[in-house]
């Protein structure tokens, strides 16, 4: 059985709690992972898994198919992702880099 979640309302409704202020990083991250809907403003939750991970985390990291790494990595599970495989996480077709 699949647990649904939070609704769109309770989602925004918590954001606009700031429910995350005063807990722990590592806590808030791995609510948040663990929840289908966002319910805090997307810098707060990077900041948050940066400081519990203790590594930069990339926007691209939080689609869906990476937050089973993610989750994992925070459980102590994986371990932290090189730059390689962060970059191979960005479809074939939209990767850009520029070397300088």
């Amino acid at each position: 059985m699949e647990i649904e979640g939070l609704t769109t309302d309770q989602a925004i409704r918590m954001a606009q709690s700031s429910w995350w202020v005063g807990m722990s990083p590592r806590d808030v991250a791995m609510f948040q992972l663990n929840e289908r809907r966002i319910c805090m403003p997307l810098s707060k939750l990077v900041d948050c898994l940066q400081e519990a991970l203790g590594r930069p985390v990339w926007h691209h990291e939080l689609c869906s198919d990476s937050i089973g790494g993610l989750r994992a990595e925070l459980r102590g599970d994986r371990r932290a992702p090189s730059f390689h495989e962060i970059v191979s996480l960005i479809p074939a077709d939209k990767r850009i880099l520029i070397e300088i």
